[in-house]
């Protein structure tokens, strides 16, 4: 029985790109003279799939950076939309109101009993 040198790696086992790089990565597809999608694969270490994908949806990445600051775009790996974002501003509120300001603990399982209130005040639930 031989044992193979390649190993077969699982979906989203690779290179996490930050929307920082994904930006980077944009510009410099963007120039007068863009390095091709191997290179730039290789220097990110990602898969020329996934610059491809990138490619593909690159006004949706635009987008999101424009609503996000600096700080939260060097450490950001994906924003993905919420499904419920009324539900998502009104949990976010309760958070930031009712428990920061007050400096009151704040733990998981808390937070998952009042989405679930939310939810069900809100008919999705």
């Amino acid at each position: 029985m031989s044992t193979s040198t390649t190993e077969k790696h699982k979906r989203g086992s690779g290179t996490c790109l930050k929307d920082a790089q994904r930006l980077q990565i944009l510009d410099f597809l963007e120039q007068l003279l863009p390095p091709s999608i191997r290179q730039i694969a290789r220097q990110f270490y990602v898969d020329e799939k996934a610059i491809r994908n990138l490619i593909k949806k690159k006004d949706e990445v635009r987008m999101r950076a424009e609503q996000q600051d600096q700080n939260k775009q060097m450490t950001t790996f994906r924003g993905e939309k919420a499904k419920y974002p009324e539900l998502e501003e009104r949990l976010y509120h309760w958070i930031d109101v009712g428990v920061h300001r007050q400096s009151l603990p704040l733990l998981a399982y808390i937070i998952l009993e009042k989405a679930k209130q939310l939810a069900i005040q809100m008919n999705i639930f």
